[in-house]
């Protein structure tokens, strides 16, 4: 897709999500991405625009009504639900395994923040 992405310019096919850093979970402002990733909860989105057209502005939908939208989440929700129980019940087989061997690296001490972004 060379020559279609990766740059914001006329011609260019643009997916972007505008954030309201005077939202509370931004305050104080100390490090914007580990506040994205660990704080953000969707209220702090002001613009989505997505492939060049803009389809929340000023957070709400313009795209199509919020109705429409949840109609087909909830749609699509039901015909992956097999799937996702199949899923669930795979992961069972291996989830305490995996839980018992997070809880021992997390006591085991580390020379280093494990969740330092740097």
């Amino acid at each position: 897709m060379e020559g279609e992405i990766g740059e914001i310019k006329p011609g260019y096919r643009a997916d972007l999500v505008l954030i309201d850093l005077d939202a509370a979970c931004y305050r104080p402002l100390n490090s914007a991405v580990r506040q994205l990733v660990y704080g953000e909860s969707g209220t702090a989105v002001d613009t989505v625009i997505v492939d060049g057209k803009v389809v929340v502005r000023n957070r709400e939908l313009v795209a199509r009504s919020a109705r429409a939208l949840k109609a087909a989440a909830e749609e699509a929700k039901l015909r992956l639900q097999p799937d996702i129980d199949a899923v669930a019940a795979r992961n069972t087989t291996f989830v305490d395994d995996l839980l018992s061997a997070y809880r021992k690296a997390e006591r085991y001490p580390l020379d280093f923040d494990r969740y330092s972004m740097r």
